[in-house]
C-alpha cells in the first residue's frame, strides 16, 4: 500500500496547478485542438508542426498557450498525482488570464515566466534572461513561491501572439 494517506494538513491547499486563480477575464485559442500526446496541465504547449490541430508539450519558439485545469478527462493511469490531458483529447489552452503553477525552483513575485521547450514546465527568470532550455513568455509571476510551491502566474491585458501561417 504504497500509495495509503501518511500526512494530513491543516489548512486547505493555497491552489492546483492549472487552476483559475481569479476572477478576472480569461481568453482561450481561437481553435479548438487535439492533444497530439500527454500535454502537462498547469504548463505551456505548443501547435505541433507536422499535425495541424494538435499540441504537444515541447517545441520552438513562444508557445501557443497554458495549458488550464479543465477536469473533464478520464483517468489515463493509476497515478494518484494524474494532472495531464490524455493524448487524443482536447486541452483547455489559454492565451490570457491568471493561473495556478507549481515550478520546481524558487520565483518571485514580478519574475517573467519561462516555458521549457521540451516539457512545458513553468520557471521564473529576469526579463530578457536566458534560462537554459526554457523561452521567456508574455506571463510574469504575479506571487512568488518555493521550489515546488504553488504561485500564480498573470498576463491580464497582453496580447496573444499569434504565429504566421506556416511557422
Amino acid at each position: 500500500m504504497a500509495d495509503f494517506q501518511t500526512k494530513v494538513n491543516i489548512y486547505p491547499a493555497v491552489g492546483v496547478p492549472g487552476a483559475f486563480a481569479s476572477v478576472n477575464p480569461i481568453v482561450s485559442t481561437s481553435l479548438g485542438r487535439i492533444a497530439g500526446a500527454d500535454v502537462p496541465i498547469g504548463g505551456f504547449c505548443w501547435d505541433d508542426p507536422s499535425n495541424e490541430g494538435e499540441v504537444l508539450p515541447s517545441g520552438t519558439g513562444k508557445p501557443l498557450g497554458f495549458v488550464c485545469r479543465d477536469v473533464i478527462y478520464p483517468i489515463a493511469s493509476f497515478d494518484p498525482a494524474q494532472n495531464f490531458v490524455p493524448e487524443g483529447y482536447t486541452p483547455c489552452i489559454m492565451v490570457e488570464g491568471d493561473f495556478y503553477v507549481q515550478p520546481e525552483a524558487a520565483v518571485t513575485k514580478g519574475q517573467k515566466v519561462f516555458a521549457n521547450l521540451t516539457t512545458g514546465a513553468v520557471s521564473g527568470g529576469a526579463a530578457g534572461a536566458t534560462v537554459s532550455g526554457s523561452v521567456e513568455t508574455d506571463w510574469a509571476f504575479a506571487t512568488g513561491a518555493e521550489a515546488g510551491g504553488i504561485a500564480i502566474i498573470t498576463n491580464y491585458g497582453a496580447t496573444p501572439v499569434i504565429p504566421a501561417a506556416g511557422a
